[in-house]
């Protein structure tokens, strides 16, 4: 609990050692700090330190794969979205409290947690940990992320029509949308992040 607590420059020695030991941790335990318990939520379960890198995730592979899982959540959520849901879901975003959509959740936040949570579990983590990366205050950092989020789907086309392009221009919807929200966490995408490989 103490690593969690030691967010200052340097790090002391034992905290970098700890964050050696929970990169290799089994990736079924957690430990949840009390600092990164939002005052209305549960506990969120996030690293304070530099992203742990994940097995299996390092190079352009891992990588590739990590960005394909991220796209592939994010036009989940928005494909059944029509683009008047897209209005109503920007609405309840700005008016911070008021009614909700008939989904039950904002979109805007539904995308800035997605990637959000992806983070800690080793999510691109070599471009964060190249980076420097450090979590900060988490409430900040979602807010970020959520108007980051926001802006960029108010451009967004959801429209069903012409139906054969729906899918490409979700595709490319989630790339922007990941772009966006990691420069408002201050990290700055890979020139080459959603670069298709070659099979």
């Amino acid at each position: 609990m103490q690593w969690y607590r030691l967010d200052n420059e340097p790090r002391p020695k034992f905290v970098v050692e700890a964050e050696k030991y929970l990169a290799e941790q089994p990736a079924d335990k957690v430990v949840v700090a009390s600092k990164a318990m939002p005052w209305n939520s549960a506990p969120i379960s996030i690293r304070t330190g530099p992203v742990v890198a994940k097995r299996g995730g390092r190079g352009a592979a891992g990588r590739q794969e990590e960005v394909s899982k991220l796209k592939e959540a994010l036009v989940k959520l928005m494909e059944p979205l029509s683009q008047e849901d897209l209005h109503v879901h920007q609405e309840a975003y700005r008016a911070n409290g008021g009614p909700l959509p008939r989904q039950g959740w904002v979109l805007a936040w539904a995308i800035a947690d997605t990637v959000l949570f992806r983070i800690p579990t080793g999510a691109l983590a070599e471009m964060f940990r190249e980076q420097g990366f450090i979590w900060k205050d988490w409430y900040m950092r979602r807010v970020a992320a959520g108007k980051a989020a926001l802006e960029e789907l108010d451009d967004a086309d959801l429209s069903e029509d012409p139906a054969e392009t729906r899918a490409e221009r979700l595709s490319e919807l989630a790339e922007r949308l990941i772009k966006r929200v990691l420069l408002a966490l201050d990290v700055i995408p890979d020139k080459d992040l959603f670069r298709r490989r070659r099979s």
